[in-house]
């Protein structure tokens, strides 16, 4: 049993980290051809799915989905806005450790997308986008694979804090306080209602 549940850990550490890696390649190979693919004068945008998934290559000096597109004042601030971001997952990916699981997969999804568009700025100046979606209004802003990872690994962050948490807002009492043991367990403490129970039992 407890081999297994080293091994585990050692998984919990390693995927999510693996799962980071992977995305920033992928994303960043997908740009490079996108790039590519414009440089050769394929301006044109190129239907995948007709009527909903197209391939349209577009320059973004704004932030996720075209957002504050041609600000002269969006390099900068989305640069050190990305260096905040990164330095905040960090300090919660340390906090979590063996907590939290979901949340942590969460996290390397999410600064994968942050890196992705991160590499492009300085790089560039600008984020190559290429997947142009129709909806039944319109067409969404064009994105890439790293905004689909931001999108996702916020998503997976909201879940985290609504139903996950030890203090997850839509849980009842009695899962909060199953959930504080299960943590008290892992950090190898006594849960808080055990002690007390102990110290005030009737």
């Amino acid at each position: 049993m407890q081999g297994n549940g080293s091994h585990g850990r050692i998984a919990n550490k390693i995927i999510p980290l693996a799962i980071l890696f992977l995305l920033i390649i992928v994303d960043q190979l997908t740009k490079c051809y996108f790039h590519q693919f414009y440089n050769e004068g394929n301006r044109d945008a190129v239907t995948v799915i007709e009527n909903f998934l197209f391939w349209d290559v577009s320059f973004n000096t704004g932030a996720a989905f075209s957002l504050f597109q041609g600000q002269e004042w969006a390099q900068i601030l989305f640069i050190a806005l990305t260096v905040v971001a990164l330095g905040a997952i960090l300090f919660y990916w340390m906090y979590v450790r063996e907590k939290y699981v979901f949340v942590k997969y969460g996290l390397a999804i999410l600064a994968a997308g942050i890196i992705g568009n991160f590499i492009d700025r300085l790089a560039f100046g600008y984020v190559v986008d290429f997947i142009s979606v129709k909806l039944w209004y319109g067409y969404f802003p064009t994105f890439n694979v790293a905004d689909s990872a931001i999108t996702v690994g916020v998503i997976m962050f909201i879940i985290h804090f609504l139903f996950l948490d030890a203090e997850c807002l839509f849980c009842s009492k009695k899962r909060r306080e199953e959930r504080k043991a299960r943590i008290a367990a892992i950090e190898g403490k006594p849960s808080a209602p055990e002690t007390e129970s102990g110290k005030d039992g009737k």
